[in-house]
């Protein structure tokens, strides 16, 4: 539930990058939509992934933390 969350207000931080004018902007959002699908899929079938579970969420971590560092980095510009 918190990759899903974390998913969702990734792809609100990308509607301010794009309003902001970033030219990139859908590279954040092609990385907030797999969160998103990556949080639906282990809830869905959280018994197919329940033997890689701690793997899958480490990838997932380490992805969201590049990402909301990418985000927060363009966010802050845009707010300048």
């Amino acid at each position: 539930i918190i990759i899903l969350y974390h998913g969702i207000v990734n792809f609100q931080n990308t509607l301010l990058i794009k309003k902001s004018g970033y030219n990139l902007w859908y590279l954040s959002l092609i990385f907030a939509l797999l969160t998103i699908v990556a949080g639906l899929l282990l809830i869905i079938l959280k018994n197919v992934f329940i033997n890689y579970i701690a793997t899958i969420i480490g990838i997932t971590l380490i992805i969201e933390g590049a990402l909301n560092t990418w985000t927060a980095i363009k966010v802050k510009k845009a707010n300048e």
